[in-house]
């Protein structure tokens, strides 16, 4: 059992959302929830006693639903979901995550994009985090610590941004946040 897990997903809320160019791709169609579809997702178990971080990492699957067409769908590899080597000190870590998850059905798409600092404390279970995100599509960060629930850490909807929103660079900044 890891001290502290610490999730970060990316998904689209919406049913369905049409690029630029006209294709329809299916959405999440959900709300913020520690379990449910994800575009990417990246768990850290956070092990103190083993001195290890888990890294766990997934990407959803991509459907092209075109009027009068077949549904299209495929899986982006998850190489670009990424973790820096952990720095251990006493009683905390840091590493980075990253993310760089393009969608696989069309070449001209830029990717999901963030980075994030993550520190874990071992005395009180606090997590920090700061970093950058994309403008779109959603994004979410979950604590849990031990046998605890887990507790929601950072909330990002799009709102009203748009596939457009991908495009470089990151917009959106996380200042540091610590829970």
């Amino acid at each position: 059992m890891s001290d502290i897990l610490v999730k970060i997903k990316t998904f689209i809320p919406e049913e369905n959302v049409k690029d630029p160019y006209g294709d329809v791709y299916e959405g999440d169609n959900r709300k913020f929830h520690f379990s449910g579809n994800y575009r990417t997702l990246q768990e850290f178990a956070i092990d103190f006693k083993k001195k290890t971080v888990k890294h766990t990492k997934r990407v959803g699957k991509t459907c092209r639903i075109n009027p009068d067409e077949d549904p299209v769908c495929k899986r982006a590899s998850d190489s670009e979901l990424k973790m820096s080597e952990p720095t251990w000190k006493k009683d905390s870590v840091k590493f980075t995550a990253s993310c760089g998850v393009s969608n696989p059905l069309s070449s001209n798409a830029p990717a999901i994009d963030y980075e994030f600092k993550i520190t874990a404390y071992k005395k009180d279970g606090k997590v920090c985090i700061s970093g950058l995100h994309d403008g779109f599509p959603n994004y979410e960060i979950w604590k849990k610590v031990g046998d605890e629930a887990p507790m929601p850490f950072y909330f990002f909807d799009h709102g009203d941004n748009t596939l457009l929103s991908l495009f470089p660079p990151m917009d959106t900044s996380v200042s540091l946040r610590c829970f």
